[in-house]
């Protein structure tokens, strides 16, 4: 193996350290806000994200989001929605589906969500958010806490910028307490080079080092 070889196995080695710490992501939406809102912001390790919600026809896939009908609420069981007087501060399907939509500032994978407000009968309905559609892939799935949405989508089918977690039947009434998502680059106000590389790569790139010099001392030793 020469030197170049080496070097460059170093670099892809390098690359996908850096790449896995700073792949995970977490929301926690637990809190007390008094007051609903029409959009609520959040950041979590430079990834910033925008939560609005709405209500969604269940007669057509995808079905268009009416955002004016419902506001965000949050509380200690997490994010949910609210539509006035004779709406709870849950998503549910009572007095119209409600659908709360996650909207990212770059394009992740989602990868799982713990729920809150379970009881043994509620379901939700979970797909991808484009403008004003939800174009949804399950529409009346079991909860489980945490769900590891590969249970049931594809990765690429849980990659982009904006997904939607809503409830169709009657009886379903469910919060969203965290969300986890991963990235294929580090977050945009991030600088790779900045990402601290385990002690293991560490280890393993000076041990790549040593060996290119090694290799380029005996070129250069003669006959």
């Amino acid at each position: 193996m020469n030197f170049l070889r080496i070097a460059c196995a170093a670099a892809v080695i390098a690359g996908s350290f850096i790449g896995s710490a700073a792949q995970a992501v977490t929301f926690n939406f637990v809190g007390d806000n008094y007051y609903d809102a029409s959009v609520r912001t959040f950041s979590s390790e430079g990834l910033g994200l925008t939560v609005t919600a709405g209500t969604f026809s269940a007669h057509s896939n995808p079905s268009h989001i009416n955002f004016s009908t419902r506001k965000v609420d949050q509380d200690p069981d997490g994010l949910g929605t609210d539509g006035g007087w004779y709406e709870s501060d849950q998503i549910d399907g009572n007095f119209g589906n409600d659908v709360i939509v996650f909207t990212f500032s770059q394009s992740v994978i989602i990868e799982s969500v713990r729920f809150g407000n379970v009881d043994h009968n509620d379901r939700f309905a979970f797909g991808a958010v484009s403008r004003d559609a939800f174009d949804r892939l399950v529409s009346f799935q079991d909860i489980v806490n945490p769900f590891n949405l590969s249970r049931i989508a594809t990765t690429s089918e849980r990659t982009g910028f904006s997904f939607g977690f809503g409830a169709i039947g009657k009886f379903d009434n469910f919060t969203i307490k965290s969300l986890h998502v991963s990235l294929a680059t580090p977050p945009s106000n991030e600088d790779p080079s900045s990402v601290p590389l385990p002690a293991s790569a560490l280890l393993l790139l000076g041990a790549l080092a040593m060996a290119g010099g090694v290799s380029a001392r005996r070129r250069r030793t003669p006959a």
